[in-house]
């Protein structure tokens, strides 16, 4: 059985494969960077791997957002608000990673 995806479809595939990198990204500036004045700071910042979770979570999603605005909202405004399943997307797939490896770092 072939299997036939749209054109549609293959956009949906390219903008959730383009979060995908963009989360990577983020998580490998944190893991690259062994600059201990910048890991206690990121330390420091964040009191929880949860709070850290959550503020690697909104700058991807914030980007990603940014740069496919008008596929979301062509005429609406800057609203962040009601873009939850973003962030759904990024716990399922990197959620306990990026909390592991704040714990590693950080305690």
């Amino acid at each position: 059985m072939k299997i036939i995806i749209t054109e549609s479809q293959n956009y949906i595939l390219r903008r959730i494969q383009q979060l995908n990198d963009i989360v990577e990204n983020e998580i490998n500036l944190f893991k690259i960077n062994e600059n201990p004045i910048l890991n206690h700071y990121w330390c420091k910042e964040y009191k929880s791997a949860d709070d850290f979770f959550e503020g690697v979570s909104e700058l991807s999603v914030g980007e990603f957002i940014r740069n496919n605005w008008d596929f979301f909202h062509p005429e609406k405004s800057k609203s962040l608000d009601s873009f939850h399943f973003l962030n759904k997307l990024v716990e399922e797939k990197y959620g306990n990673y990026i909390r592991n490896m704040f714990v590693r770092k950080c305690q």
